[in-house]
C-alpha cells in the first residue's frame, strides 16, 4: 500500500496530535477516502516526515496521533531558482508543477516584453494562491521535504537588480552558443532564467548577459516554453547526481 503525505502548515511535533481541515482533511476524507487507524505521513517543510494514525475523522476534520519522526532524504544537492516568464494558464500550471517536483528550491515568475499574460494586484493574489496548491500537490506526491518558494511576479528587469556574486547564472536560448550541460559549473547556487511563449527580445537577451547572465542552449530544436525548464531542471539535476547522475 501506498504511503498518503500530507503538507500541513501547523508545529508538529512526536506525541501530540494534529487538527486537520480544510483542503488536506477533505483530501483524506473525501477523496482518498481513508478512515480511523490508518496511516498517515505528514510534514510542514522543515525537513522530517511526520508518521501518524487517524484516531477521528469527518467530512470536515481529520484528527491524527502523530508516532514517529523521520529526517527526509529527498533534497537536491543544487540550490536552483527557477525564473520563468508566465505563460498561459495550464502551461505555467506544468511548469510550477514539474519544477517541484525535479526539487527546486524557489519559482520566481517573471513579466517579459513578448510575455502574452498580464496580471493585475488581484489576479496576481489569485494566481499566486493557485500555484501554492499546486507545489502542495505536487509536493505531497513526488516526497518533497520542503515546498519551493514561490514569489509574487515581477518584472525581468527588476529581477536582474537582484543577482548576486557566487552563484551560477543561466538563461535559456535556442542560439546559445554552449550547451546547457557543458556549461555547469561546481556552484551549489543557480538561477535558471526561461522565457515564455513568445521568448526573449534581444534587449532582454542583452541585460540578462550584463547582469551575469550565461546564454545556454539546449540543442537544435526550440522547445515550448513549459519543456524547455523541464528538460533544463532535469540535465541540471542529473549531472549534480539528484537524478542517479554523478558529479
Amino acid at each position: 500500500m501506498r504511503t498518503v503525505r500530507v503538507y500541513s502548515d501547523k508545529d508538529l511535533c512526536v506525541g501530540t496530535t494534529v487538527n486537520l481541515q480544510g483542503d488536506a482533511a477533505h483530501h483524506i476524507a473525501r477523496v482518498l477516502r481513508m478512515r480511523t487507524n490508518d496511516r498517515v505521513v505528514l510534514f510542514n517543510g522543515d525537513g522530517q516526515e511526520y508518521a501518524g494514525v487517524i484516531s477521528d475523522i469527518n467530512k470536515k476534520t481529520v484528527i491524527i496521533n502523530l508516532k514517529q519522526a523521520s529526517s527526509s532524504c529527498t533534497e537536491s544537492p543544487l540550490r536552483i531558482t527557477l525564473w520563468h516568464g508566465i505563460c498561459r494558464g495550464g502551461r505555467m500550471d506544468y511548469v510550477v508543477q514539474k519544477a517541484t517536483e525535479l526539487g527546486v528550491h524557489a519559482i520566481q515568475p517573471i513579466f517579459t516584453s513578448r510575455g502574452v499574460v498580464r496580471l493585475d494586484k488581484q489576479r496576481s493574489r489569485k494566481r499566486m494562491t493557485h500555484w501554492q496548491r499546486i507545489i502542495i500537490s505536487a509536493a505531497e506526491q513526488s516526497g518533497c521535504s520542503r515546498l519551493p518558494d514561490i514569489h509574487e511576479p515581477r518584472s525581468l528587469i527588476d529581477c536582474l537588480t537582484t543577482i548576486s556574486p557566487g552563484a551560477q547564472y543561466l538563461m535559456l536560448d535556442p542560439k546559445g552558443p554552449t550547451g546547457f550541460g557543458k556549461l555547469m559549473t561546481n556552484s551549489k547556487d543557480m538561477t535558471l532564467l526561461t522565457g515564455p511563449e513568445g521568448g526573449f527580445t534581444e534587449e532582454e537577451c542583452s541585460a540578462a548577459q550584463a547582469a551575469g547572465f550565461q546564454l545556454a542552449s539546449l540543442g537544435p530544436r526550440v522547445m515550448r516554453t513549459e519543456t524547455a525548464p523541464v528538460v533544463a531542471l532535469g540535465i541540471a539535476q542529473n549531472i549534480a547526481g539528484d537524478l542517479g547522475g554523478a558529479r
